[in-house]
């Protein structure tokens, strides 16, 4: 039955434009001679030159027409649907033809949608306003035209699109971090990579690491947003000493020397920016150590499949596997919360938002690459935009308390200072607002060299437990923490292997 309000119920919910109330009534605008829905955005008018109607066939019927900011004559469904399928619409004509003159307010007008309504909606899907899409499509094509030709930088402009070498220089290092020059030579020392020593780093690694497997855990999902894999090849933005750097790691062997056969293992660290400093190599490498654990001896976590069936099961499948450490702890707390009680696809949703809306970029070779972003940049937001990207009241008001207590505080040095004690990390972290048990024992595994954390509720373990077991039902907690006696130490390690053990799906 549909609700039934009286003319000052209606004024009130037209002045406050209360959503909740559209499609109950609408409002016809004598002066104007337009009809909208209570909750539209255009500037009110005078009490005296309005009347109410029950239907938007009503008002048509008494002359009105419909109102182009809050289209009251479509259903709202069919509303938001063709904003967006407009939205999506105009983004694949700027895709298509993103060095021609496009006409956002020509556009918009043959429609009959607002702009307010359409930058709405095409934020909602790309993130960014139609300008900002077609300067960044621009941007890409540029980027094309530098690898691909030998055009003059000024001849790339006018024929990406751009009206002025001080608009395309301003766009392309907005979107790119660097000059058109700069981008051009680093693309033809990428091309020579192999023939320029400073083009990339060998960094040794034990010779049964396998990257491959690393690479399972982490293209797990599609809609990461802070590292692409791209066949055996990880790529990823990585902020520095206050830089932006872009590599691509791979595993290589290099023949020993004559008097020796085999081969040793390496990890190729290919520098996709211009050449860098000496010292910027040096953190790099260090880096990468650290990410993929290489320094750590495992001798005693193998030793385990001769007394264990579970650790036996998963080093005989995974040897050569190290945990995926995430460096930026920031990163790490926040993701541990963005995930709770929710599933991972939803998960990296929510993180892509967040990213792409708020993380350091860099445009390279057609593709955007984001990092995490900094805690200054989430402290400043509010819980209302947060939420706009679906994330709960309480997962709002966590990240923002994360991120304030990083900004305006020593706490990460605090954090850094107690690293190589659980106990003490574990407590330090469970002060947080947002963090729990099984949360603390995530962010310890990921973010520092503890190896005895374990988040025993969590239910990827249980799930690879009842599937490496054969179990009908998952194994109860208290039976989970008798089990892990034998991997005293190596929890952590057991826990990851655990998590790769169900990607592939048995």
């Amino acid at each position: 039955m549909k609700l039934r309000l009286t003319e000052e119920e209606k004024w009130e919910a037209f002045i406050n434009r209360d959503s909740t109330k559209d499609d109950v009534f609408f409002t016809g605008v004598k002066t104007t001679g337009i009809y909208c829905r209570p909750s539209c955005r255009a500037r009110k008018p005078l009490r005296k030159n309005i009347e109410f109607f029950e239907t938007a066939d009503e008002a048509e019927e008494k002359g009105y027409r419909p109102c182009k900011i809050c289209t009251p004559n479509l259903r709202l469904e069919e509303s938001e649907m063709t904003g967006s399928t407009l939205a999506r619409q105009m983004g694949e004509i700027i895709e298509a033809r993103p060095e021609a003159l496009f006409d956002v307010a020509l556009f918009i007008k043959h429609h009959a949608i607002s702009l307010s309504q359409m930058n709405r909606q095409f934020k909602g899907l790309y993130h960014m306003t139609p300008k900002a899409y077609q300067d960044m499509q621009r941007v890409k094509m540029a980027q094309r035209l530098l690898e691909e030709t030998d055009l003059p930088v000024l001849k790339v402009a006018l024929e990406s699109g751009f009206g002025s070498l001080s608009s395309f220089y301003k766009q392309f290092e907005k979107w790119s971090q660097m000059s058109p020059k700069a981008y051009r030579t680093s693309k033809k020392k990428q091309d020579d990579i192999e023939n320029e020593e400073t083009a990339f780093i060998l960094l040794e690694v034990p010779s049964d690491f396998k990257l491959d497997e690393c690479l399972v855990y982490l293209g797990r999902s599609v809609l990461e947003s802070t590292h692409q894999v791209n066949g055996k090849k990880l790529i990823k933005l990585i902020r520095l000493n206050q830089k932006l750097f872009l590599t691509s790691v791979e595993s290589v062997q290099r023949p020993l020397n004559r008097l020796e056969s085999g081969s040793k293992h390496y990890l190729k660290i290919s520098f996709l920016t211009p050449v860098i400093a000496p010292e910027d190599r040096k953190s790099l490498a260090a880096y990468y150590k650290a990410m993929f654990d290489l320094e750590k001896d495992l001798t005693g976590f193998y030793a385990l499949s001769d007394t264990d069936t579970v650790a036996k099961f998963l080093i005989e499948r995974y040897r050569g596997l190290r945990i995926c450490k995430m460096m930026d702890l920031f990163e790490g707390i926040c993701w541990s919360i963005i995930g709770q009680q929710i599933n991972l696809k939803f998960a990296y949703t929510l993180k892509k938002r967040l990213v792409e809306s708020y993380g350091d970029k860099r445009l390279f070779g057609g593709e955007t690459h984001y990092v995490f972003p900094r805690p200054e940049v989430i402290s400043a937001l509010s819980v209302e935009t947060l939420r706009g990207f679906q994330m709960t009241q309480r997962k709002s008001e966590y990240i923002l308390g994360v991120a304030q207590l990083f900004a305006q505080t020593d706490f990460e040095s605090q954090l850094n200072d107690v690293a190589g004690d659980y106990e003490k990390l574990h407590a330090m972290l469970l002060d947080i607002r947002g963090i729990g048990n099984w949360t603390a024992d995530y962010i310890i595994l990921k973010c520092f060299d503890i190896d005895r954390a374990f988040p025993v509720a969590d239910v990827g373990i249980h799930n690879a437990l009842k599937g490496i077991l054969k179990m009908e039902d998952k194994p109860s907690i208290e039976s989970i923490q008798t089990m892990s006696t034998a991997w005293n130490g190596w929890e952590g390690y057991m826990t990851f292997y655990m998590w790769r053990y169900l990607y592939d799906g048995k």
